[in-house]
């Protein structure tokens, strides 16, 4: 029929080859990409990194040294005491499978951010505690924000340094 189309002779709908969910920069010189930062910004920001993950590392043993003490403080065990310890390794282990994807998705620093904020907090409530359960679950905590130093850092020089 004349001025009528049928369903079979419409046009494919064209897309651009391009993923329009790629993430890409502003060309090649683009400030914002990490690979065209000077060297003297990218050895600051190692340096950061490397601080970061030693603190964190650190934070794992810290309570060692005063699991005696502990153990007196809140009349608990040595089992209980090296509770303390495994908590916050047991977050460290497990952080990462949440904050590595969401560091490619969000972005690092959207991740950086609010974990390293939290990492604080938890720490601040393992100092205050008043009793074994919540030094525990802020132990927890704390191991579980701190991962992000490891999970991403690795992530964040390997952005500044690797050429796609």
């Amino acid at each position: 029929m004349p001025g009528s189309r049928s369903l079979l002779s419409q046009e494919e709908p064209q897309y651009s080859p391009v993923d329009p969910f790629l993430v890409t920069w502003d060309g090649p010189n683009d400030p914002a990409n990490p690979q065209n930062w000077t060297t003297g910004k990218k050895f600051l920001v190692v340096i950061v990194l490397c601080v970061n993950i030693f603190c964190v590392s650190i934070g794992s043993a810290d309570i060692s040294p005063a699991i005696h003490r502990v153990k007196l403080q809140y009349d608990i065990s040595t089992e209980v005491a090296t509770l303390l310890l495994t908590f916050y390794v047991f977050g460290w282990a497990t952080g990462p499978l949440i904050f590595s994807p969401a560091s490619e998705i969000f972005g690092r620093n959207s991740v950086y951010r609010p974990t390293w904020a939290l990492f604080i907090l938890f720490n601040l409530g393992c100092a205050l505690s008043k009793d074994i359960t919540s030094l525990l679950i802020c132990r927890l905590f704390a191991g579980v924000f701190s991962s992000t130093a490891t999970a991403v850092g690795f992530g964040s020089a390997y952005d500044m340094f690797h050429r796609m």
